[in-house]
This record gives C-alpha cells, structure tokens and sequence, in this order.
C-alpha cells in the first residue's frame, strides 16, 4: 500500500492539474488539498465510466504513468469493436498511426482496405501503402482479413507515404472496414516528429 502511496504521490497527483474538473487541483499543500484531488479523480473516473457504457464513442484522452498502458489518444466502437488510437507519427513524409483494436463481443473477423485514408490539415488526402494487423500485413491495393480473438487488444499499423513532412496535423483518418456500415473516422490527431 505504501508504494501506491508513493506512486500516487509522484505521478498521478501532478497529472490532475490538467484534468477537467470543475474545482481544479493546482498544487497539493495540505490534506485538504488530497482529498480535493481525490474528489477530483472519483469525479472524472465516474465521468469516463458513464462515456464507456454510452458506446465508447468520441474521444478520451487518458495520461500516462511510467510503465503503464500507452496513453490513448482517442476510441471509438463499431459491431463490437473497439479501436483506440494511440497515435501518429510523421518521419520524412511517411506517417505511420498505431492502434489497439478489441473485439467486445465474440471473436470477430476484420477486413481494413488499403482505401483508408488521411486528409492533412491542408486538404490533402492520403490512401494508405501499409496495413499490420497483429502478424499480418497487406499493401499496395490489397486488403487485410484478420479474425479478432474475444476481448484480447490487438496491434494495428497504418501506414501514408507522401505527406508533407510539413504537416503537423490529421484532419480526418477514415479507416475503410469492409463489414462497418458507418466507417471509422478519427479526427484532430496530432502528428508526433
């Protein structure tokens, strides 16, 4: 119990002044300052936990722990499955975005074609030349068919060539899923360099 006191303490405590409370945790001086931040963290769990059983929909952004989890920048659900982006990186004009993908249902089979695309902060649309599902992968025209094992995260890899090493930021991502009647689409995802 005393380390996660002390883990608490360092790491999760200085976090809370970005989280979006309505009574904001600037600085822990005293007791009264914990429990502020306690009340604080009890609120946006129960906030985040009401966001899950609504579908999972829209984004949410969770902070990091050394040695944790990544942090996912943004999830959404479709037929029961769960994709959490966890982010996209622009090297050299190639942008590479990885992502966790979940069946919540029973196993489930996917099919992303290399039609998914990005679209720039300038308008520009990128088809995507590289797909990794766990230890498959497709490219150039092909598509990927991977079958999901119930509730087990699984690693996804996309791949653009030919944007801007310039561009700092992905407008649209829209995942073409074979079986998805809607589409996946992330949007305003900051490009790492």
């Amino acid at each position: 119990m005393r380390l996660f006191s002390v883990v608490f303490l360092l790491f999760v405590l200085p976090s809370l002044s970005l989280a979006d409370c309505a009574n904001r945790v600037n600085s822990i001086k005293s007791i009264g300052d914990v429990k502020s931040a306690f009340r604080c963290l009890n609120n946006e769990i129960r906030v985040l936990k009401q966001k899950l059983k609504k579908g999972g929909a829209g984004s949410v952004v969770v902070n990091q722990i050394p040695g944790s989890q990544p942090t996912i920048n943004q999830t959404t659900t479709e037929r029961e499955i769960k994709y959490d982006l966890l982010g996209c990186g622009n090297k050299r004009g190639k942008v590479e975005c990885e992502l966790r993908v979940t069946s919540l249902g029973a196993d489930r089979k996917i099919q992303i074609s290399t039609y998914t695309k990005l679209y720039d902060e300038k308008g520009n649309e990128h088809q995507t030349s590289y797909i990794q599902i766990a230890n498959s992968s497709a490219s150039h025209g092909y598509d990927i068919i991977k079958t999901l094992i119930s509730n087990i995260p699984t690693k996804m890899i996309l791949r653009f060539n030919g944007v801007s090493s310039q561009a700092t930021l992905i407008t649209v991502l829209n995942i073409n899923e074979y079986y998805s009647k809607n589409g996946i689409s992330f949007r305003n995802i900051a490009l790492k360099r």
